[in-house]
């Protein structure tokens, strides 16, 4: 082979290589944990949550029980019980509460193509809760009285593995307002009412339930 053929061979060699450099360059990162953005909350449509934790109020800490069932990501139902455990001056030994629970971002953000990673980051984000619900009180070891007040509480879930099912480290905080409270009859604001800040190692399943059709097929 002659040398002026063997420059062409290098120089055109040379080009491709360039050329697929370029390529590589100009195209859009992969996400990085799932191509659709979903991560797996499309294997079903219900999820399930169980967590537990502890939590600080007023008068010292509590244990924490959770558990919610959420539709789709976005809405469902929730209930947490707390337990004061014996402490010395807690405005309420134990207490359970349940409601409604709202996730506004997860459908919107999907449609509009936002679910683009990382993984972590989106999950974390689309987890941002709303919660509404009753709240009834024991303020010693006696049983719950019998007319419940209103919790009002936000939440937010940072996944541990970069997928929908998983463990999660959870953080609530919610504002607690007994009966009298509510009547505008408690002592001081309605801030010094009940605060209850908790911190919740949490388990999330997603299940297949077919809740709106039973009839649906998971098409793969």
């Amino acid at each position: 082979m002659s040398p002026r053929a063997h420059g062409h061979r290098s120089a055109r060699g040379l080009l491709a290589a360039a050329i697929l450099a370029a390529s590589i360059a100009r195209a859009p990162p992969a996400r990085a944990a799932d191509p659709d953005g979903a991560y797996g909350r499309f294997d079903g449509d219900l999820e399930l949550g169980l967590g537990a934790g502890a939590a600080l109020a007023q008068g010292g800490p509590a244990i924490v029980a959770s558990g919610s069932a959420v539709y789709l990501g976005t809405a469902g139902v929730y209930a947490q019980y707390t337990d004061a455990l014996g402490a010395e001056q807690p405005r309420t030994a134990r207490s359970l509460a349940a409601g409604v629970v709202l996730r506004p971002l997860f459908l919107g953000r999907y449609a509009r193509d936002l679910e683009r990673g990382p993984a972590r980051l989106d999950l974390l984000v689309d987890s941002l809760a709303l919660e509404l619900g009753a709240v009834f009180r024991a303020p010693t070891r006696a049983t719950f009285e019998p007319t419940p007040g209103l919790e009002v509480a936000v939440e937010a879930a940072l996944p541990i593995l970069p997928e929908a099912s998983g463990p999660y480290l959870a953080l609530r905080a919610a504002l607690r307002l007994a009966p009298e409270d509510l009547a505008a009859r408690g002592r001081g604001s309605v801030f010094e009412a009940g605060g209850l800040v908790s911190v919740v190692f949490a388990w999330r399943a997603i299940v297949a339930t077919h809740l709106v059709d039973a009839r649906d097929e998971l098409v793969r």
